[in-house]
């Protein structure tokens, strides 16, 4: 899986991670679909863009949308197809939606059909986004569910509870197999009958209101049942088609909802990602001072993630420029985005999403994306090789040399800026950290799996190790070659490169995996 971190100038990225590219060629690592650059696509939008449209006009839209969406360097749309046990799609189990024709009247064409074909010529991935429990989100609501047939069929497995504002919810009772019954039925209608890439949960589990007396336990032990099983069914039908969950981004909020994130990262068979919603700045105030809320939260995850599945950030883009005085970050700073990029990056994250797509076309908004752009255009510049042991290759001048493979020297005469490595499918799975030394003999964080280790200095020492199975089997030998100096010796499982006396260009890599 490869991590993407940012680089100025003069900086060396070291990338190991597994990928299944056939042929040994420069790849763009933009269109790998283990990075995932992605926005979400939420009813309100789907009410706001493409509610009561012809088919032509919805046609039109939806292009508009995906054009904007590729401006801003995305390659996965998350579209919310079912919002309150309705679909944006003729559906056997649920009626219309109301988000996207009035009164539920039926439309003459498919929607979701059309966004999943304009997708794919549009180059991009797409997710079902579907909210497996929730009914309505108030009174009105309910009352519209209630005026439709489903709501007697199904009324025998529906909740009814009071909201923390006073209004009258539904939800499907997580405890009842009949709810996992229609949701696992919903959820296959849509693998069986379109072409997605995914089926997307969000983080609507037990809320506020909904049975207030389950413990937390049994509160996870219902949505498990029901997400062991939409797992097992979604890979019955497309093996292929992925499933992931966004629960809440503070941990113990998300458990107490009932989303077991840890045995979801602990075990097999539950989910294929997490896309937590870690909607904080590291500016952040408390009675006890400023608190790293953003940084903090993506630690605690990459602690609990113990089968290393791949984790994309959801990012509050709805939030840049919001005054608050609380979490005062989204308005003193315009860079927010991005630097929670590159940060959780350098901690092992695959890539993120933006809550969400009305954003993209605010002003508010535009600083804070052309600043993240910015980024992702670095990161995702270079080429790399998965037909190999261990690939790489380096960047100087600006300019990135062919991906070299298995001990194949990378570099030339001039100073390496930055370099990129990947584990290649003839390699067994697990991870790589590795850091490196700048000229004012300062180490840099360690990195992991794809993240791009560096700064603005020239770099004199390096460090590489492996992690999670691979170092059983294999070791990780590396040199770097030196202006005036010629190659160092061959070190290996994290040893420095260079003892520290040697102020000379680096301008070659090696690296290889030698078997124990």
């Amino acid at each position: 899986m490869i991590r993407k971190i940012t680089s100025l100038i003069l900086t060396i990225i070291l990338v190991i991670t597994a990928f299944f590219i056939d042929s040994y060629t420069k790849v763009d690592a933009i269109d790998n679909t283990d990075n995932i650059r992605a926005c979400w696509i939420s009813y309100l939008d789907i009410e706001s863009y493409l509610k009561d449209l012809s088919e032509e006009e919805f046609t039109i839209k939806v292009c508009d949308m995906y054009s904007k969406i590729k401006d801003n360097n995305l390659n996965t749309v998350i579209v919310q197809v079912r919002t309150m046990a309705d679909a944006i799609y003729p559906s056997d189990y649920f009626p219309w939606s109301t988000y996207i024709t009035s009164d539920r009247v039926a439309l003459s064409y498919d929607p979701l059909e059309i966004m999943i074909k304009l997708a794919k010529e549009y180059g991009l991935r797409f997710e079902a986004w579907v909210n497996p429990y929730r009914i309505s989100l108030n009174t009105t609501i309910t009352n519209n569910y209630k005026g439709t047939i489903y709501y007697e069929e199904y009324k025998d497995f529906i909740m009814e509870y009071e909201n923390q504002a006073g209004e009258i919810c539904l939800s499907f009772d997580p405890a009842k197999t009949d709810t996992i019954r229609l949701i696992v039925s919903g959820v296959k209608e849509i693998v069986q009958k379109y072409d997605v890439d995914g089926i997307h949960f969000d983080d609507y589990f037990y809320v506020s209101g909904m049975a207030p007396e389950l413990s937390a336990s049994l509160r996870k032990e219902y949505v498990n049942n029901m997400v062991k099983t939409v797992y097992d069914t979604v890979k019955s039908v497309d093996k292929e088609c992925e499933f992931g969950i966004s629960p809440a981004g503070n941990l113990d909020n998300a458990r107490a909802q009932g989303a077991d994130i840890d045995t979801w990262l602990s075990m097999e068979g539950y989910v294929d990602y997490i896309m937590p919603q870690v909607y904080w700045t590291d500016t952040f105030v408390t009675s006890e001072g400023k608190v790293n809320y953003f940084l903090d939260r993506c630690e605690e995850w990459c602690q609990v993630n113990k089968l290393n599945k791949p984790m994309y950030l959801g990012l509050a883009l709805y939030r840049v420029g919001e005054e608050s005085t609380i979490d005062m970050g989204w308005s003193i700073k315009t860079d927010n985005l991005a630097g929670q990029y590159k940060s959780a990056s350098h901690m092992g994250f695959d890539g993120y999403c933006l809550f969400r797509y009305q954003w993209l076309e605010l002003d508010i908004a535009e600083e804070e994306l052309a600043n993240l752009k910015s980024v992702v255009d670095l990161y995702y510049s270079y080429p790399y090789v998965s037909d190999s042991y261990i690939s790489y290759s380096v960047r100087s001048l600006g300019s990135w040399e062919n991906a070299k493979k298995d001990g194949i020297r990378a570099g030339n005469d001039n100073e390496i800026i930055s370099t990129v490595f990947a584990l290649g499918k003839r390699a067994p799975e697990g991870n790589v950290s590795y850091r490196v030394m700048y000229q004012d003999g300062l180490w840099s964080d360690w990195c992991m799996n794809g993240a791009i280790c560096g700064g603005e200095n020239s770099i004199l020492n390096m460090q590489i190790k492996l992690s999670g199975g691979i170092e059983d089997t294999y070791d990780v030998y590396y040199r770097c070659y030196f202006t005036n100096i010629g190659w160092l010796p061959w070190v290996k499982n994290g040893m420095d490169i260079n003892s520290g006396i040697i102020n000379e260009k680096m301008t070659g890599i090696q690296v290889k995996l030698v078997k124990k």
